[in-house]
């Protein structure tokens, strides 16, 4: 095999595993993809439930508008009787307070993808690493007489 035939493959592989490596892990490789996959799912899972936690919110709120005997608890709890009640404490007792829940919040995942030197650097190996495997074979093939 001619010397620039050992090149020209060599560059090629090279650039072929820098290809497959910038596909499978770079920042917009398969893999990262699949991260965003999951971020997503993430997120829509977290939206379902804020929206059911909003409706929840809401339907209280409107009770809380309108409804007197709703109206009469909560200003219980807050310590306002009507001004004929006699209020009655037991020691040791506490009312649940009243905490609303607000939902939470989708961490931002940080991934740290190896940069793109990383890759040419594996590609050049390759690269390297081909053209010194095609010269072994080729002096194998031919035998060590033609130098």
């Amino acid at each position: 095999m001619r010397r620039s035939h050992r090149i020209f493959l060599s560059l090629y592989l090279g650039f072929f595993v820098y290809c497959l490596a910038m596909l499978f892990f770079g920042k917009t490789g398969i893999v990262a993809s699949q991260d965003l996959l999951r971020y997503k799912a993430d997120l829509e899972r977290n939206l379902l439930s804020l929206e059911s936690l909003n409706s929840q919110l809401g339907s209280e709120l409107v009770s809380l508008q309108s409804d007197p005997g709703t109206i009469r608890l909560e200003a219980r709890q807050l310590g306002y009787y009507p001004s004929n009640a006699l209020p009655v404490h037991v020691e040791g007792y506490s009312p649940a307070e009243n905490l609303y829940a607000v939902g939470s919040l989708a961490i931002e995942r940080r991934h740290l993808y190896p940069s793109d030197s990383l890759f040419r650097m594996v590609g050049l190996g390759g690269a390297v690493l081909c053209y010194i495997l095609t010269g072994v074979l080729t002096r194998k093939r031919h035998g060590y007489q033609q130098r």
